[in-house]
């Protein structure tokens, strides 16, 4: 294995959480299911919601709870995923909060 391979998983990690929390929290926004004004209400509820789902495939695969390829049963490889995805997940919700409140 290279020696870049943990810094491109968290990488990789990283930006796949901010992208999919920044959207998940961007639709619920639009379809007025939680509110921008409300951070500790449901906001947080969701911004929790997503670092937990974003956070969770990882570890689930290197226990072999979920199929992987064999790069998921790496522990080093897993640390990263793990921590660019907590990491990525409230980074792409705060984007997505802020955007709201700048944009009204």
């Amino acid at each position: 294995m290279d020696n870049f391979a943990a810094s491109d998983q968290f990488i990789k990690s990283l930006l796949f959480a901010f992208l999919f929390s920044a959207v998940l929290i961007a639709l619920l926004q639009l379809t007025n299911l939680i509110e921008p004004d409300h951070l500790v209400g449901r906001e947080g509820v969701a911004w929790l919601i997503a670092m937990a789902v974003c956070g969770i495939e990882p570890v689930l695969r290197h226990y072999g709870i979920l199929k992987g390829s064999i790069e998921s049963r790496v522990a080093e490889l897993t640390k990263a995923s793990v921590l660019g995805r907590v990491i990525g997940a409230p980074a792409g919700c705060l984007f997505a909060w802020a955007i709201t409140i700048v944009g009204s």
